[in-house]
C-alpha cells in the first residue's frame, strides 16, 4: 500500500491545493499588478521543484508526481479543475484567504494523524512557496523602479501562514 491509498480523494486534493492557494493568497496580498505573473511563476516553481527538493518525502514527491500517460494526465487535471472550481466559485478574495487558512490548518492536522514524518517537510514546503511568492516581484514603485521587496499585506499573509502551519 502506498502512501497515497492512506489518504481520500478530498484529502488528496486538501494536500494538493493547499501550497498552490498559499501562493495565490500572498500574491493577492501583495497586489503588485504586472508583478503577478512573477509571483504566480514563483509559486509554479517551487511546487514543480519540490521532488527535488525533498527527494526522501514520499507525501511530496507523490503529491507532485506527473501522471503515467496524456490520458491519465487529462483525466487527473480535469478531475482536479472541477474540484478547485466547485471550491472557489464565488467566493470573494477574504473569504479564499479564511479558507486557505483554514486548509492549511486541515492539512496539518491530517499529516499529523495520518502521515506524521512528512508533516516537517510539507510545512517547509509551503512556507518556501509563500516566501518566494513574496520576493519574486517589487510591491508599489513605478515601472519597477522603487517599491519594496516584500509589502506589509505580504508580511502579515506569511505571518498568518506560519500560525496556520503552526511554524515560528
Amino acid at each position: 500500500m502506498s502512501l497515497r491509498d492512506t489518504f481520500t480523494e478530498d484529502e488528496w486534493f486538501l494536500l494538493l491545493s493547499t501550497p498552490s492557494m498559499i501562493g495565490a493568497s500572498v500574491a493577492a496580498a501583495g497586489q503588485s499588478g504586472l508583478g503577478t505573473v512573477k509571483e504566480a511563476m514563483a509559486s509554479l516553481e517551487v511546487i514543480s521543484g519540490a521532488a527535488k527538493a525533498y527527494p526522501s518525502n514520499e507525501l511530496i514527491t507523490e503529491l507532485v508526481k506527473r501522471a503515467e500517460n496524456r490520458d491519465e494526465a487529462k483525466a487527473q487535471a480535469s478531475k482536479y479543475t472541477e474540484m478547485a472550481k466547485t471550491k472557489l466559485q464565488g467566493k470573494k478574495p477574504e473569504q479564499l484567504t479564511a479558507e486557505m487558512l483554514d486548509d492549511t490548518k486541515r492539512a496539518v492536522a491530517l499529516l499529523q494523524q495520518k502521515a506524521p514524518g512528512a508533516l516537517d517537510d510539507y510545512k517547509q514546503w509551503s512556507l518556501a512557496v509563500a516566501e518566494k511568492v513574496a520576493n519574486a516581484a517589487k510591491e508599489g514603485g513605478f515601472l519597477g523602479f522603487g517599491g519594496e521587496r516584500v509589502s506589509a499585506g505580504e508580511k502579515a499573509m506569511i505571518d498568518d501562514i506560519k500560525s496556520a502551519l503552526g511554524v515560528a
